[in-house]
């Protein structure tokens, strides 16, 4: 009888360890599943010029592509670029349509939520920008203007919770929707990292940067929670590639400015 019980209880307990075990296995093994299909998915903004956009031939250039080709050659696979906004990052990744996401990505605590961030692999400032004439100094100066910013970036979530209550933000489907309507006199100002700004300053010579960066972030990359081996991996990757001055060199390259003497960390 007893003999019996004490089968009985191992049984049961074999079942509990064999019906876990699917669940071990299919914790993700991004590293192995890119290696094996020898493609790499990396999904990367279409209208975020310089970091990812289209150009007038209709292929995918800017800051990102260039360091997802870097990373495609590093694993020794092909590169699948993936056009990503900025308000499916993350349901792309999440649901397995990409492998990661190189998109200028800042690492909000709440985003971090969803996904895994890697280290930053750039140096990243908000700033307002638009016509010289148009007298913005701070975030108060903002009281009774509309300002242009893309939907779900991290300046809209900054903005939301720190621009005066007076102030009209308009959101817009990208970032070059947002420049635009400056352009049209739709805006008084846009609301983008340093580096945006600057890039449609060389474009827009009567606009400039008002006042002094209003946050600064840093942009990730982003893999699926629990891809530990996967983000080791891409962490390497970042490092051996600001070690051997790959990035910045991308970096002056797409946003014609130097790389800041502070690197990826400036203080203001």
């Amino acid at each position: 009888m007893f003999n019996r019980k004490l089968l009985s209880i191992i049984l049961v307990m074999l079942m509990v360890v064999l019906m876990a075990a699917p669940t071990f296995a299919q914790s993700p093994d991004t590293l192995n599943k890119v290696l094996n299909r020898g493609v790499l998915r990396v999904g990367v903004l279409t209208t975020g010029s310089p970091w990812g956009f289209l150009d007038e031939k209709y292929q995918l250039v800017g800051f990102d592509v260039d360091i997802a080709k870097e990373m495609a050659k590093d694993l020794g696979v092909k590169l699948e670029l993936v056009e990503t906004l900025n308000i499916n990052r993350v349901p792309y990744l999440t649901t397995d349509r990409v492998d990661i996401i190189i998109a200028c990505f800042a690492n909000t605590l709440e985003r971090a939520k969803s996904v895994a961030f890697s280290q930053a692999y750039a140096p990243f400032m908000l700033v307002l920008c638009g016509p010289k004439d148009v007298k913005i100094n701070s975030l108060k100066d903002l009281s009774g203007k509309k300002v242009a910013l893309g939907r779900g970036t991290t300046s809209d979530l900054i903005l939301s919770e720190k621009a005066p209550k007076d102030a009209q933000l308009l959101r817009y489907e990208s970032p070059t929707d947002a420049f635009l309507a400056v352009e049209q006199g739709k805006a008084h100002a846009f609301a983008e990292g340093y580096d945006h700004a600057m890039y449609q300053i060389k474009n827009h010579p009567n606009w400039e940067i008002k006042g002094e960066p209003f946050a600064k972030t840093y942009p990730c990359m982003a893999v699926k929670q629990g891809d530990q081996v996967w983000l080791n991996w891409v962490d390497l990757f970042i490092l051996h590639k600001l070690n051997d001055g790959v990035i910045q060199d991308l970096y002056s390259k797409w946003f014609n400015i130097p790389w800041p003497e502070a690197g990826i960390w400036p203080s203001f």
